[in-house]
């Protein structure tokens, strides 16, 4: 009962979308241009305490350019300009949706902003880390608004064969099922491989050494990672992309497309079989498009706030946890490592944009006894294929090929989604208070 009452909500929330890109101008001769203020917000630290981000009376003015940026005309504060300079853009049913990934002296930050006529939210995650998110809003007034009957009589047609279940929602590898997701795979690689650019030149000119192949630290995550591509849903992909970066941090992280980082620190302290867990761990976040999934899910919950932001990261963390295992096991490691590993990290006792360290351990050893059977210690398992299709912890049941089938399954998987977000979203509530 719960899931069709779901089912029926993500059906209305996504019909409200249709009605407005079909009634929007699309071909309005005005360029876009908004006036904004801030009108506040909030930051959360990891212990759950709250600081205001005050009101500003300080304007920024904002114009899209052609094909996908944004051109900040005037600014509030330098570090807003970079995030609007970091940013790529999409207009769908009348709002703009915006997400960049920016660099910010140590931190590394997704940033994602939903701007409409009459204001915008903005929500920001540190990439790759367990802080929570920052979140604001501002009150924005559209500069080159003037209404147009011909504008909206002269819509562009659109193309043959132009699929809308296309253009918002893919195959998940995984499950294979239709997933609510705006990015093509072209774009998801382009803007994963863009970040991971950015994010490594940064580190270079800081004189942080980026180790490169002939390197023992490059070679050792090569070595590991290959067999853990072999054992996943990417066997087949080219082009996955991986970078060494020698700081202290133990941690790693997924830009999205076939794209991810692991921190020496976290190499340093990881035997094989747990480091092959931590990679394996990244791809999932590829393969399931974690990254390109997060702006729709946060758009459909704008009225819930910041706090279904973070619990639906949480949900992909613990669907990557899950899916890692299978790698790892196949792969030739034991999956096993990802319980040991937990006790090499630093421990948190709080469920924000990733599970508690307990809750992880617990939930990893439960798992990992299920997938160990398929391990062929020291090589790939010549199972792979069938594996993936069906195994322990997920199956590949295929998906409908009409599109009155893939769009039930699209509601049905987001309603699902929707379900866990909100799960969670109790969870944490219990723990940091608060709506």
């Amino acid at each position: 009962m719960t899931k069709r009452v779901w089912i029926i909500w993500v059906a209305i929330e996504i019909a409200a979308v249709l009605m407005l890109a079909a009634l929007w101008p699309e071909n309005a001769s005005a360029t876009p241009k908004w006036e904004c203020t801030s009108a506040g917000g909030w930051s959360m630290a990891i212990d759950g305490r709250r600081t205001s981000i005050p009101i500003s009376e300080a304007a920024t003015v904002l114009e899209l350019s052609a094909p996908d940026k944004m051109r900040v005309l005037n600014a509030g504060s330098d570090i807003e300009r970079k995030i609007y300079q970091s940013m790529a853009w999409e207009e769908r049913g009348g709002k703009y949706y915006g997400h960049g990934i920016l660099r910010e002296g140590v931190l590394i930050l997704s940033v994602s902003e939903v701007l409409t006529d009459t204001g915008s939210t903005f929500t920001a995650t540190i990439l790759g880390h367990e802080e929570p998110v920052w979140a604001g809003g501002s009150d924005c007034v559209r500069l080159d608004q003037q209404s147009s009957l011909q504008a909206t009589i002269q819509k562009p047609e659109k193309k043959q064969g132009e699929s809308f279940l296309d253009a918002i929602s893919k195959r998940d590898a995984i499950t294979g099922k239709r997933t609510l997701n705006l990015q093509d795979d072209t774009k998801s690689f382009q803007k994963g491989q863009a970040a991971l650019t950015s994010i490594v030149s940064g580190y270079r000119k800081q004189g942080i050494t980026v180790f490169k192949p002939g390197d023992a630290e490059y070679d050792r995550v090569k070595a590991i990672s290959e067999r853990i591509i072999a054992a996943s849903h990417y066997a087949n992909r080219k082009g996955i992309r991986f970078e060494v970066i020698d700081l202290d941090d133990k941690n790693a992280f997924a830009t999205g497309g076939g794209n991810f980082a692991v921190y020496n620190g976290l190499v340093k302290v990881a035997n094989d079989d747990e480091l092959a867990y931590v990679i394996a761990h990244e791809l999932v976040h590829n393969v399931a498009n974690h990254v390109e999934e997060q702006l729709p899910m946060v758009l459909l919950n704008a009225r819930r706030g910041v706090s279904a932001a973070i619990a639906y990261t949480n949900v992909q963390e613990q669907e990557a946890d899950k899916v890692a295992l299978v790698y790892t096991a196949l792969a030739g490691y034991d999956p096993c490592a990802s319980v040991s590993f937990q006790s090499k990290m630093p421990i948190s006792l709080w469920e924000a944009t990733h599970p508690s360290t307990p809750r992880r351990a617990i939930t990893n050893k439960f798992n990992c006894g299920k997938v160990k059977k398929y391990r062929v210690p020291g090589k790939v398992s010549p199972d792979v294929q069938k594996v993936l299709q069906c195994n322990e912890l997920f199956c590949n049941k295929g998906g409908s090929n009409s599109t009155v089938g893939g769009l039930l399954e699209l509601l049905t998987d987001t309603a699902e989604k929707q379900l866990r977000l909100e799960l969670e979203r109790e969870i944490q509530k219990r723990q940091f208070g608060g709506n």
